[in-house]
This record gives structure tokens, C-alpha cells and sequence, in this order.
């Protein structure tokens, strides 16, 4: 009997959405441990693991979903699970899943009580126009029920600011808490910059700290850095934060209603 591959699938404690990520006959997964989410999520692309590494950060989203529901843009209908979706398809005459059947990367919930659907792309793939006519109709079918409708086109690039800073930012936020406490630095930086600004590297320094605690710093409040622009390193120009997090604020949240 011919050596058959084993067929290999997402650990059981990855959340799946209503698209099955991480097998043989499935797509192609990447995994991010997303607080924001309650564990590990699968997303289709580095590009989809960027935006849930930005929304874990960016202190405005409150929770995350990923693969939320399916919408039919045919009908209206809303499917939140793979069972449901897979049962209205046998009702069908035609599945016609591709021009019917539209899943949203992720869900947020923003603190406002903003409810967004966020579709994530790569900005040299953008679809043909059976798929962006079938995008359409679902944004419009998701106004209705009172979700707000974001895409986010980039292209990937591991050396972008965003893309940089949202790993390294994300991976020290998923780390165990170091020992330094915030009240008592804020103190010594008030001290060190005034109302200046200084390059990162030499901070640490002056405080006798390496880069390695770089990433804590902004985290939690204590100096701030144009994330957008600049990859956190010893050049970046960083200023007191006074405990604002408006600096993690990194999704383009802004959408036409």
C-alpha cells in the first residue's frame, strides 16, 4: 500500500472562524496568540496576523474575531457558524460559493461600541471584479445591521515600520510582565527628557537599561515614538508619553458610513 500523507490541521486550541484554516484541503494558515481574541487565531496571511497584531495593540479595539460569519449577498443572510453556512448550501440549487458567500477576515469591537468588519488585502492582489462587486454588496447588506465596513491594503514587508513595530510590540505585550515599575520611571524620564525629545537608545542608556526594555516603555505609557513612521531602534526620537497609549492607537480605523 502506497505511503499515504498524514493530513495535518490547526492545534485544537486555535480559534477557527467560518473559513477552515490550517489543513490539507483548507487554506493556508499563519497563527498569532491575539489576547484581544482569548488565544491563537488562524489568519490567511502575514497581512491578516498584522492587523491582529495592531489590534491588539491599538487601545481603542476591545475584542477581536476572526472569520466572524459568513454574509450570502444573494439573500441577506447572515450565517455565524461553518454548520449553519453548510447547511444553507444544501438548499441551494447551485452553491455558487464564490459569488455568493462572503467572510469577512475579522470582527472588532472598539470601546465606543463600534462594531467594524475588516477586510485585509494585499495591495498588488485585489481581486477581480466578481469578487470586489460580491464585497460590495456585503458592506452594504452589513450597514444594514449596524456594522461599519473597513478595508486595509498593504503590502508586506517585515522591514515597514507598521509590520515591524506591531511584531516586535505585540510579541513583548504577550510576554510574561517584567518587574519595572511604571510610577517610578516616569519620574526619571520627566527628569532625563523635559519636554524634549531624545533618541531611543540613548534613553535607555541614561536610565541604565538595554533596548530589550525599549518595548515596555512604550507599551505602557511611559514614552512615546512615531510608530507609523520609524521601526523602534536606537535612532528612533522618542518623547515623554505621561501614561497616553494614543501612540499604540496604529489601525486606520476611519470609514465611510
Amino acid at each position: 500500500m502506497p505511503n499515504q500523507k498524514r493530513k495535518s490541521s490547526a492545534p485544537r486550541n486555535v480559534i477557527q472562524g467560518n473559513r477552515t484554516l490550517g489543513r490539507i484541503g483548507g487554506r493556508q494558515a499563519v497563527f498569532y496568540n491575539c489576547r484581544k481574541a482569548g488565544g491563537i487565531i488562524a489568519a490567511e496571511s502575514p497581512n491578516e496576523r498584522t492587523v491582529a497584531q495592531l489590534a491588539d495593540l491599538d487601545p481603542r479595539v476591545v475584542a477581536l474575531q476572526p472569520q466572524p460569519f459568513t454574509v450570502d449577498v444573494h439573500s441577506g443572510a447572515l450565517y455565524t457558524s461553518r454548520e449553519e453556512l453548510e447547511i444553507a448550501r444544501c438548499t441551494r440549487v447551485r452553491v455558487d460559493a464564490t459569488q455568493r458567500d462572503y467572510t469577512p477576515d475579522f470582527l472588532l469591537q472598539l470601546a465606543d461600541g463600534q462594531r467594524i468588519v475588516v477586510e485585509v488585502k494585499d495591495v498588488r492582489y485585489p481581486g477581480d471584479m466578481c469578487y470586489i462587486s460580491k464585497v460590495e454588496k456585503a458592506k452594504a447588506i452589513l450597514k444594514t445591521r449596524g456594522h461599519g465596513f473597513l478595508t486595509i491594503a498593504f503590502r508586506y514587508e517585515q522591514t515597514s515600520p507598521l509590520v515591524f513595530n506591531a511584531s516586535v510590540l505585540s510579541s513583548e505585550k504577550n510576554r510574561d510582565p517584567q518587574t519595572l515599575t511604571p510610577e517610578d520611571l516616569s519620574g526619571q524620564l520627566d527628569t532625563l527628557l523635559c519636554d524634549t525629545s531624545a533618541p531611543l537608545g540613548h534613553t535607555m542608556k541614561a536610565l541604565g537599561l538595554n533596548m530589550r526594555t525599549a518595548a515596555y516603555f512604550v507599551l505602557n505609557g511611559l514614552l512615546s515614538a512615531n510608530l507609523h513612521e520609524e521601526c523602534l531602534n536606537v535612532h528612533t526620537l522618542v518623547t515623554v508619553a505621561g501614561g497616553s497609549i494614543t501612540h499604540l492607537e496604529l489601525l486606520p480605523l476611519e470609514f465611510k458610513s
